[in-house]
């Protein structure tokens, strides 16, 4: 029974259940008690009863507009928004409200529109936990109560304009005004579909059967004997699987791999029986599930069906501040090791399916929980049955097996240090899933090629990890990285944007634990012999000593807290490059350019010496071409304090010399670095029009990347090829602009340096009156700065725009 009094644009309905409505033209009407009076007076007549209210709105008719709203139709003001606790609140919210509330909806007429209910579902507090079935039950509820009443009022069909963008952002601040009702119901049907897979997800990886969702059945596999025994003994079809990789990495023409993998059953052995006697499953930290609210960030849930966001996830999955690797997370939604562990594939393929995920994504979050957890706790309840896991390798496709391999983490540090047995143990069950899947179903000739490699990869990182065992465990990660970092197999191709596995190790120990782990990774004496005699461990240590960053203001050994040492910087970085020249050099002169008796070899080591010279170049120019220098705003002639200036000049202070002596020490070890890239750039170049020399070092250079692309692991960092690759462009036009930017920059420093700290120089400013100054034409004699302290951009390179202004023109004119 319902009483009304008043009619309003906003209805509220005070009712029992079950709830009355009052439907007139087709439109539903509800009506709430005048303000002031009691359940009783309206009507309800049992204080036992509980009351619910729901806040509904529904354009009222023109006669009611007329006779009771006024303006109560006007339009509300763009980014005015109901209170989200007027939209299916709980009833003792809207019965706490008081009577202030209705009366502002009332006097603002407010109209609710899609956007307000899309906002209240975002707003909706998720369930947590979601395996709470009550929370789960309630959030559900209050999603399909949205839904009804976006349906009710809006009634939407079904058309493309459902979607939304796929890069657009699902937070309360950025939903759009225009958002339309048809996708609103859409998003909210998709969102609530995602958090119900999480759910469901969620149940059927439970510990035990009964946490199964009822009516679904048990997996039908059968309960095969596990990959080892209690004794440690290998099942016999590992035997068999292991035998024919031999055979086939002894055909591929391979057969000093074969050892490293006759070693890998005895080493699974050694390893489960360290841990035989480790405490119960359940007294360990499992990996922890992925939170919902971090799930559903990786979906997209305004397209025609629920999407995962593949190519965002392969972005983030290297996330230095990740504790867990990303995609072992997601799996802990699916599987539980303490509970069935892979054997809840089965039942969960259909909610893989439900969430978007394709076979590519099935296999990497699987196999990374898998390994993941094995090496958390490598014990044969973390492997699981061998039919498990037969069943999840045959269930891949070749391009997926593959790429879920090259996607688990094989090796990671932490804030703590190295777990050494955690990454040998990854990578052990990963050769063993690799074998076993070639054993069960044989790639086929498409991706024969690609798997063999990455099984060579894999057992040489495991020869790697063992010979590394002493360093690692003796030594932690470098002090200045307070974060997380992962190595996967897919990351250490830099022709693929990835990057070198002696590039990795620098970036994550000292450079002293990083040297020693770089001179014992397999390949590195082929490498050396194709660059020539070059080092390439050598070399990744001079453009290694900044880690990640290329500002100045990052201390290094001949730069602290403002003061530059010539003679550190000459020890660390000046000899040891003419060193490594050195060795490509001849020992007595030579009446040809040595461009023309160089090997191909040769020509591509000293291409890489080069690309380094002009990498260090660029770091140690930075305080030139990014600092505001009043000389040269003013065009005065600088002194020894040239770094010195008022604080309106200064962008990073840190960036800027301190002192006189300290200034000259920089500017010596900038000018003799540049003099070495002059040196190695003229024995490189030879005659500049000679197009017969030029072909020679194009051809070198690319076949030197061709090589380290198809080497078992690449060496020539992805920071050198970034540089290289330019140079190659640049090399079969012209080397031209490159020669003339070397110059002008030799030009600038040597300018500086006469003035600043010559005596002829100094002498020179102070001959004029006092009444006038030495002018010196900077901005005419030379490029911007930007562009003459550039040294390693060489894309970017281009004819002066004055066709000689390398040429030093210094034309100093005294104004009075």
């Amino acid at each position: 029974m319902v009483r009304s009094y008043h009619c309003w644009k906003t209805y509220v309905i005070a009712c029992c259940a079950p709830t009355t409505s009052l439907c007139c033209g087709g439109v539903l009407y509800t009506f709430g008690r005048t303000p002031g009076s009691s359940p009783r007076s309206s009507g309800i007549h049992s204080a036992s009863s509980r009351i619910r209210l729901f806040c509904f709105v529904y354009p009222p008719t023109n006669a009611l507009q007329r006779s009771h709203t006024g303006k109560c139709g006007a339009e509300r003001e763009e980014g005015e928004e109901i209170p989200s606790s007027f939209l299916f609140a709980d009833p003792s919210t809207l019965l706490n409200e008081g009577e202030s509330s209705f009366k502002t909806l009332r006097e603002k007429g407010y109209q609710i529109m899609p956007r307000d209910i899309f906002i209240s579902a975002l707003r909706l507090p998720l369930p947590t936990p979601v395996t709470d079935e009550r929370l789960f039950s309630a959030y559900r509820l209050q999603m399909k109560k949205l839904e009804n009443s976006v349906k009710s009022k809006f009634s939407p069909g079904v058309s493309d304009e459902r979607c939304f963008p796929i890069d657009m952002d699902t937070t309360v601040e950025t939903v759009p005004h225009n958002i339309t009702a048809a996708q609103c119901l859409n998003y909210l049907e998709l969102r609530l579909a995602c958090v119900t897979n999480y759910h469901r997800a969620m149940m059927l990886r439970g510990l035990n059967d009964e946490m199964q969702q009822p009516g679904m059945k048990a997996s039908k596999l059968p309960n095969s004997e596990a990959l080892f025994s209690e004794e440690g003994e290998s099942h016999p079809s590992l035997l068999q699987a292991v035998s024919a990789a031999s055979e086939m990495l002894s055909g591929g023409g391979f057969p000093e791999f074969v050892h490293f993998l006759e070693d890998i059953l005895p080493s699974m052995q050694r390893l489960l029986a360290m841990h035989k006697d480790a405490p119960p499953e359940t007294n360990f930290t499992q990996i922890p599930s992925i939170p919902l609210d971090v799930f559903l960030k990786h979906f997209h849930c305004g397209g025609y069906k629920l999407e995962f966001l593949r190519d965002k996830m392969w972005a983030f999955e290297n996330a230095s501040d990740a504790e867990e690797d990303i995609w072992a997370e997601i799996g802990a939604v699916f599987y539980s090791s303490a509970g069935r562990g892979l054997g809840s594939l089965l039942q969960q393929l259909e909610v893989f399916s439900a969430l978007g995920f394709q076979t590519v994504d099935v296999a990497v979050i699987s196999l990374s929980w898998l390994c993941c957890s094995f090496a958390r706790r490598p014990t044969l309840a973390s492997l699981g049955s061998l039919s498990d896991l037969v069943f999840l390798l045959k269930t891949c496709n070749d391009a997926a097996f593959l790429t879920g391999v090259e996607h688990v983490p094989c090796f990671t540090t932490g804030i703590a240090g190295t777990n050494h047995g955690g990454n040998e143990a990854c990578v052990l069950l990963l050769i063993l899933c690799m074998i076993i899947r070639q054993h069960e179903k044989p790639v086929g000739h498409a991706y024969y090629t690609r798997y063999l490699r990455l099984l060579r990869q894999l057992l040489a990182f495991r020869a790697m990890l063992h010979c590394w065992k002493s360093q690692l465990q003796a030594s932690i990660t470098d002090s200045g990285k307070k974060c997380y970092q992962r190595i996967r197999m897919c990351g250490l191709l830099p022709c693929e944007g990835g990057d070198t596995l002696s590039a990795y190790c620098f970036g994550i120990f000292p450079t002293s634990v990083a040297q020693f782990l770089c001179e014992n990774i397999m390949g590195r004496d082929e490498m050396k012999r194709a660059l020539g005699g070059v080092d390439m461990v050598e070399l990744f240590k001079l453009i290694s000593i900044r880690k990640e960053t290329f500002e100045l203001n990052v201390g290094t050994s001949w730069y602290k807290e403002r003061t530059w040492s010539h003679v550190v910087f000459s020890e660390r970085v000046l000899k040891p490059i003419l060193s490594v020249t050195a060795a490509l050099m001849p020992k007595s002169p030579q009446e040809r350019p040595w461009i023309h008796t160089a090997t191909p070899e040769e020509v591509a080591g000293l291409g890489l010496i080069l690309v380094v010279e002009l990498i260090l170049l660029e770091w140690e120019l930075e305080p030139l071409r990014e600092e505001p220098l009043a000389f040269i705003q003013k065009n005065l002639a600088p002194d020894a304090n040239l770094f010195e200036g008022s604080d309106d000049l200064v962008k990073s202070l840190a960036r800027r010399p301190r002192g006189s002596r300290s200034t000259r020490d920089y500017f010596n070890s900038c000018r003799e670095l540049l003099t070495l890239a002059q040196g190695v750039l003229a024995d490189i170049v030879g005659d500049a029009s000679n197009l017969e020399s030029c072909e020679k070092v194009v051809e070198a250079w690319s076949s030197l990347l061709s090589y380290d692309n198809n080497a078992l692991f690449a060496h020539v960092p992805l920071l050198m090829r970034q540089q290289l690759e330019p140079l190659i462009k640049l090399f079969r036009t012209s080397p031209e602009p490159l020669v003339r930017r070397i110059r002008e920059v030799s030009s600038f420093l040597d300018t500086i340096m006469f003035f600043a700290f010559t005596e002829v120089g100094t002498q020179l400013s102070s001959v004029t009156s006092p009444s006038a100054s030495l002018s010196v034409p900077w901005d005419s004699m030379f490029d911007a700065r930007k562009e003459c302290c550039t040294c390693a951009r060489m894309a970017t390179l281009r004819s002066s725009r004055r066709g000689n202004r390398w040429r030093l023109k210094c034309k100093c004119v005294a104004h009075s």
